[in-house]
């Protein structure tokens, strides 16, 4: 985090006069020189970081790679920017700094061409978004939707999620019930075979159900494991029994051996008769 908020003026603001700051930029950057200072002073002392303490939140870096989504990276900047009280003009001039690869070269393109000076941010959203957003975004979803299955271990919430959001990328009008039967389609078969049982109408009605099975099944495995800790394995059960042979057969060599001296000591008693 440290790394991230030293900017430089030149990274920041793209002016070819740097004494010639407007009031709003120059409030910007004091402001994100002071998180800074916030950040680098609790990092060195941790018991700092209190309620009333306020450290800086920093953006995922955006590379314009086709499986990223332009539309998800601005919600979450602009819930960094809430966090860091960036205004308007503070999340036009700090975004740039945050774009890599493709992006940073499409936005150097851009800029020799645009002024984002002159543009709101609530304007510039729509041209940012229209550049980065893949022409084959539903094909994608709809691709991964129809494959998506769910993973050993996974957990309901993470899985149902995940198809929720699959579902809305193909279509945002998706009527629930058919959203429902996405989710219950990609469930495993021990999974799946109870919850169509039950024939959830809604994403919550689903949801619950799949809980309820993790957690049956969870407490099933619990009980077997602990009826498996207290029953002997088979090895154990195999040396008992070849420990019991060894005692009978030692058993029978003492008896043999009992009679035998019982039959020796009769024959003295023999010869005097």
């Amino acid at each position: 985090m440290q790394g991230e908020w030293k900017f430089t003026r030149s990274q920041v603001f793209k002016t070819k006069d740097r004494h010639n700051f407007s009031k709003q930029n120059k409030q910007c950057h004091k402001a994100i020189q002071a998180s800074s200072a916030r950040a680098e002073r609790i990092r060195h002392n941790p018991n700092m970081a209190t309620k009333a303490t306020k450290v800086p939140v920093v953006p995922k870096i955006l590379k314009g790679t086709p499986d990223e989504d332009p539309e998800k990276y601005l919600i979450q900047f602009e819930r960094a920017a809430i966090c860091n009280n960036w205004n308007d003009n503070c999340k036009e001039r700090y975004l740039p700094v945050y774009l890599e690869g493709t992006a940073n070269t499409w936005f150097q393109n851009w800029s020799r061409n645009n002024n984002i000076a002159t543009i709101t941010w609530a304007g510039f959203k729509p041209i940012f978004t229209k550049a980065f957003l893949s022409t084959a975004k539903v094909e994608v979803a709809e691709r991964k939707l129809n494959t998506r299955k769910q993973r050993i271990g996974e957990s309901a919430e993470d899985y149902l999620y995940e198809m929720v959001d699959l579902c809305y990328a193909v279509d945002e009008l998706m009527p629930e019930a058919k959203v429902v039967r996405h989710i219950i389609k990609g469930l495993r078969p021990t999974f799946l075979e109870k919850v169509n049982m039950h024939d959830p109408k809604t994403i919550a009605e689903a949801l619950e159900l799949i809980r309820k099975i993790h957690e049956t099944r969870y407490l099933v495995n619990a009980n077997e494991e602990d009826i498996l800790s207290i029953q002997p394995t088979v090895d154990e059960l195999a040396k008992t029994n070849e420990l019991i042979e060894k005692l009978t057969s030692l058993m029978i060599q003492q008896n043999e051996l009992i009679n035998n001296t019982h039959q020796w000591s009769l024959r003295p008693n023999e010869n005097l008769g």
